[in-house]
């Protein structure tokens, strides 16, 4: 869970949002420590043709704005488990 700004926030219903774009293939959102709300949301994107305001359109579409990530990265792959599980960041310091 992701504490911002006293609200609760879950990973999960973020990257459930954000994957039901087509061009979204995986997603993981997590929080990374912060001094004036807590935490701030990061959103790991791996998907086909997109871009950075692209997802953030995504997002502003999906999501209600307490939900919103505060950084968007596009990468190439997330790290997985041995069982195919995303291996989650949790609490990462600023």
């Amino acid at each position: 869970m992701i504490i911002r700004a006293g609200m609760n926030i879950y990973p999960q219903d973020i990257e459930n949002a954000i994957k039901t774009d087509d061009r979204v293939f995986e997603a993981m959102a997590y929080g990374k420590k912060d001094k004036n709300v807590g935490e701030k949301i990061i959103l790991e994107v791996v998907g086909k043709e997109l871009s950075v305001a692209e997802v953030f359109k995504i997002c502003r579409a999906k999501l209600p704005s307490f939900q919103y990530p505060d950084s968007i990265k596009i990468v190439s792959k997330l790290e997985h488990t041995a069982s195919g599980k995303i291996v989650r960041k949790r609490n990462v310091n600023a």
